[in-house]
């Protein structure tokens, strides 16, 4: 996959770089009607995002904590996880298959 990639890259030009602290990354993203979302860290310090589960309006939001006190209503997103939410409400949680 092409975030697994990227992330391949960076962690390779990081090493040539000399840089040595984590590499942190939470990101949201659009392509017009679909979401997705990344969680990724070197470390054990990813930085926190959550998806809601649908809202009242039907639609899901990704954020990088909860938008309100209902708890109940958000899912943290695992460490290494890649998220996909379709334009129907379809969510897929992928694993990343870093190369």
């Amino acid at each position: 996959m092409a975030c697994g990639k990227v992330i391949g890259i960076l962690k390779r030009l990081r090493t040539k770089m000399s840089i040595s602290g984590p590499l942190r990354i939470g990101a949201v993203g659009a392509d017009g009607p679909g979401l997705f979302t990344l969680r990724y860290a070197s470390d054990a310090y990813s930085p926190t995002l959550y998806r809601s589960r649908k809202l009242d309006n039907g639609g899901i939001a990704i954020a990088s904590e909860p938008l309100d006190n209902m708890r109940h209503n958000w899912t943290p997103i695992m460490p290494s996880c890649l998220v996909l939410v379709s334009a129907g409400g379809i969510i897929q949680d992928l694993g990343l298959k870093m190369s």
